[in-house]
């Protein structure tokens, strides 16, 4: 009897220091467990940011070359609408342009002083209108290719203009992902950072008390 006394104490005293030690270890395990989870997450948000990043970058580089064609084209068709201008007021200034006028004058002169002879009035206004048609005529023909090739400007413009606004929507869709990518990462990251110093707490705590156990 006396001998089962003298053994049991000892073996009371121990348990509680298992049974710490143990919660300590259920803690840092649960702890360690969290942080690689953790790890995973923000390793995968990572490699997703970097693709994103990546296709980012890939559509600035298209906006930037379809921004420069539009430049391109619109400076095409000011140069094309100006010279357009040009041949036309040339070609009203040149030879029919004043055979054109000269027809025009003797016609609205002869209507005032003979305003009874409607045959040579409308002989004279037929006159001026043939010369007019024939000058019109001409000067399409020399602005035919110019008008022509402004017109595919236009459709160039518009297409280009489509493509870049698609371009543009799909980069702003990718960079509202990224952002929310982000705005996760970081959060996980703030976890991982108090997970650090609570796992840094416990190591302290540990280190302390198997010090204060060896004294």
């Amino acid at each position: 009897m006396s001998d089962s006394g003298e053994d049991s104490p000892p073996i009371r005293q121990q348990r509680p220091i298992t049974l710490a030690r143990r919660a300590t270890e259920v803690q840092q395990t649960a702890l360690a467990n969290r942080r690689r989870t953790l790890f995973k997450k923000m390793e995968k948000l990572g490699t997703k940011l970097a693709k994103l990043n990546n296709k980012i970058s890939s559509l600035t580089q298209e906006l930037t070359l379809v921004d420069s064609r539009r430049s391109t084209i619109r400076e095409r068709i000011q140069f094309l609408t100006i010279e357009i201008n040009r041949l036309t007021q040339e070609g009203m200034e040149g030879n029919l342009g004043n055979a054109y006028a000269r027809s025009r004058r003797h016609y609205e002169q002869y209507r005032v002083t003979n305003p009874n002879d409607r045959e040579g009035i409308r002989s004279r206004y037929d006159e001026s209108s043939n010369i007019h048609r024939t000058s019109i005529a001409a000067i399409q023909q020399v602005i035919r290719p110019l008008i022509e090739e402004g017109e595919y400007a236009l459709r160039a413009l518009s297409e280009t203009k489509n493509n870049y606004d698609t371009l543009y929507a799909r980069r702003d869709k990718l960079m509202n992902e990224r952002d929310e990518l982000q705005s996760n990462l970081d959060d996980l990251r703030r976890q991982d950072r108090e997970l650090n110093i609570a796992h840094g707490k416990k190591q302290r705590r540990s280190r302390r008390k198997k010090e204060k156990n060896g004294k």
